[in-house]
């Protein structure tokens, strides 16, 4: 369902994957001021226009962390998209109910 890179092949596609994944975690290690291991790519596709991407983000929950329980980490998904250019054109908290092929 995701590319994925294969090891040895040059071909431009796979410099465009490897600058998409690059701008995925920059993203989300800025926008969430998080750090470099907490933001795992699960999965990039080429889509019309551009980049869909599955991101797993862990993050501390802070509600809980508010109440006074100790820290508690959630592993969260994303969905991603970027234009041709690499630039986000939106992102948001994927949920049980999302359909993946959309």
């Amino acid at each position: 369902m995701y590319n994925t890179v294969v090891p040895g092949d040059l071909s431009d596609s796979n410099f465009k994957l490897i600058d998409a994944h690059k701008k995925i975690i920059s993203f989300f290690e800025m926008e969430f001021h998080l750090p470099r291991e907490a933001v795992v790519v699960l999965g990039i596709n080429r889509s019309k226009g551009g980049w869909k991407g599955l991101i797993q983000v862990t993050q501390v929950n802070t509600y809980l962390e508010m109440k006074g329980v100790p820290t508690i980490h959630d592993k969260n998904l994303y969905l991603i998209t970027l234009d041709d250019e690499l630039e986000v054109t939106s992102f948001w908290l994927k949920d049980h109910l999302d359909n993946e092929e959309d």
